[in-house]
């Protein structure tokens, strides 16, 4: 389990969260938080409350926006800071634009990345992204238009942390050879499951550790 997060007071905070298949080697967007004109506090809660079903050991890391890092010049405190006093330790995502881009392409058009159909916003956004129009006799930006961006910049910091291969992640790195001969849902994150699997006697629940 991996998320990705950009942060914004006018603009959205942002926090994506998505789940890998080991077997099939694909990456699921399941969940999406967005709010503005909220303080830390809020945000930080509703972060927690996303995350707290997450069993011990299996996040790979949550990557923000790296500007998050950056300490004020009078407290020298940092965003990240701030959500750390609340129990949420982001890393710096990695915000090469252009490379970033590639590589989420890569992994849609691969089949790799999965976008649930109930995350109706991030699918807006990520449908209107576009490169800026240019004329006729201009050369063709290779910086995306200015607009909402903040769930492609959150996914991107996800997309980043993964194998330049998309068929990479599909490795028994993520344990896909112990999964095999068990019931065909046990491989699956536990946000991807259904509803009938028994979380608390399950051994790979936070409960069972």
């Amino acid at each position: 389990m991996l998320g990705g997060a950009d942060f914004g007071l006018q603009d959205p905070t942002i926090l994506l969260l998505g789940a890998i298949d080991p077997v099939e080697g694909k990456v699921y967007i399941y969940d999406a938080y967005s709010a503005r004109q909220l303080p830390v506090p809020h945000h930080a809660r509703e972060m927690k409350r996303r995350l707290e079903h997450v069993p011990y050991g299996s996040l790979k890391g949550l990557m923000g926006d790296p500007s998050g890092k950056r300490r004020n010049i009078n407290d020298r405190v940092s965003i990240f800071d701030n959500y750390a006093e609340h129990g949420i330790h982001f890393e710096a995502g990695d915000n090469r634009i252009d490379a970033g881009i590639l590589k989420v392409y890569s992994y849609l058009d691969m089949g790799n990345l999965i976008i649930l159909s109930h995350l109706t916003d991030v699918i807006d956004e990520l449908t209107n992204y576009h490169y800026k129009p240019v004329d006729l006799d201009e050369k063709p930006s290779e910086k995306p238009a200015d607009g909402e961006d903040h769930f492609a910049d959150s996914l991107r910091y996800m997309i980043q942390t993964l194998p330049d291969d998309p068929t990479a992640i599909k490795t028994v790195v993520y344990g896909a050879d112990d999964f095999r001969h068990r019931n065909n849902e046990e491989h699956l994150p536990f946000e991807l499951q259904t509803d009938d699997v028994d979380y608390y006697n399950s051994p790979n629940a936070c409960m069972g550790y």
